[in-house]
């Protein structure tokens, strides 16, 4: 492989990640209400949790990881 081809596809790569990883930071602070230094927003304030199952039950996985996280003495 080149060396322009190598290039441009870990930049094309690098690029692709750091779409991905704002869109899911996104959805976790907006849909379950996860912020970005690891805290989680009160429940009431995430409409969504209460009206769609699949929504609640992710946050309430969200809760457990991240409370055996905080247990384990691993931070956000």
């Amino acid at each position: 492989m080149k060396v322009k081809t190598g290039d441009a596809i870990r930049k094309i790569t690098l690029q692709a990640r750091k779409l991905l990883m704002e869109e899911v930071s996104e959805q976790l602070e907006g849909i379950y209400g996860l912020l970005p230094d690891g805290e989680l927003q009160h429940v009431r304030e995430y409409p969504v949790l209460a009206t769609i199952d699949e929504a609640a039950a992710t946050r309430e996985r969200l809760e457990k990881f991240m409370e055996s996280q905080k247990e384990a003495g691993v931070n956000p």
